[in-house]
């Protein structure tokens, strides 16, 4: 009886490796991607997500009642991953594999708000921000996405402060949580002073700020690479959590700065003004009395992370 016991136990606490595979796949993309031997179309791979429930399904199946089985298992995802890689990587040159886009042209007016809040819940995209100029609008841009799905613009104000929160609907059929997928080129306000956050999963995500007035940015990514050029004036709060990827931030030199980290498996870059203080700590000497300073907070996981004179 007590070696049946051992054993239920042993069954029940089996693990299974449909996370680990994904992870690893998700990994070997960014890196080809980063390395310039393989591009991907991220859109062509959500489409793919169903494959998420086909490797859950063989997990259940075969992959947690034995050795052999768990090998079957490793085998049979890898083979489903690997497939769904090569769709996405050829899905702009294989005939009958491209999928159909439309861009979608977007504007916000300002209506007199005197602070601003833009909120970008990204799914698989590449996203470009820039300062926008005039005093009009609080955003503008276009956005390059498949067919059927359009960009969503939620503005609320109250007491002179917007909110400005860009996502995606599925006018077809089922929306991925809501963020976007494709390509976002987005103009921001230059006129009012403006609080950034990024919700990303797997994207490449470029802010140029220069001009801006920016009091703070929040970045939370799941994985890709993220550029952030940040303006020469203000006191600026970066806050950044990320999972898996390269984060760089091209620092002015007319601004002071602090930099703290909070991670694993992560190569820190700093220029030679940043000095250490140790515990994970960086500092520009006048940064404390300085009117113009960044505090830059950031978490992560696996990947690089380059501050950088600009």
């Amino acid at each position: 009886m007590a070696s049946e016991n051992n054993d239920t136990r042993r069954h029940g606490s089996g693990r299974g490796i449909t996370g680990a595979v994904i992870l690893i796949g998700l990994g070997v993309a960014f890196l080809l991607s980063n390395l310039g031997i393989v591009t991907f179309n991220w859109v062509a791979l959500l489409n793919l997500w169903p494959v998420l429930l086909i490797l859950v399904g063989i997990d259940l199946l075969i992959g947690r009642r034995s050795l052999f089985g768990a090998l079957l298992s490793l085998l049979a995802g890898i083979i489903v991953v690997a497939g769904a890689l090569f769709y996405a990587s050829s899905a702009n040159t294989l005939p009958g594999w491209q999928t159909e886009m439309h861009t979608q042209d977007f504007a916000q007016p300002l209506e007199g708000a005197r602070s601003l809040a833009v909120v970008l819940n990204v799914g698989a995209a590449q996203v470009n921000v820039h300062r926008l100029e005039g005093d009009d609008n609080a955003a503008q841009g276009f956005f390059t996405t498949a067919r059927d799905w359009e960009i969503r613009t939620d503005y609320s104000q109250s007491g002179g402060e917007a909110t400005l929160t860009l996502t995606q609907e599925n006018t077809n059929g089922p929306t991925v949580a809501g963020a976007m997928i494709g390509e976002l080129d987005l103009f921001i306000s230059g006129a009012v002073p403006v609080e950034l956050i990024v919700n990303s999963g797997a994207s490449a995500v470029n802010l140029d700020l220069n001009g801006m007035d920016i009091r703070r940015l929040e970045i939370n990514g799941g994985a890709g690479e993220t550029t952030v050029l940040l303006p020469e004036r203000g006191d600026i709060a970066v806050i950044g959590n990320f999972g898996v990827g390269s984060v760089t931030l091209h620092v002015p030199e007319a601004l002071e700065g602090r930099l703290s980290f909070d991670g694993v498996l992560t190569n820190i870059n700093t220029p030679a003004r940043f000095e250490s203080l140790g515990e994970g700590v960086w500092e520009t000497a006048a940064y404390r009395d300085a009117v113009d300073r960044v505090t830059i907070d950031i978490s992560g996981a696996i990947g690089t992370v380059n501050v950088r004179d600009e």
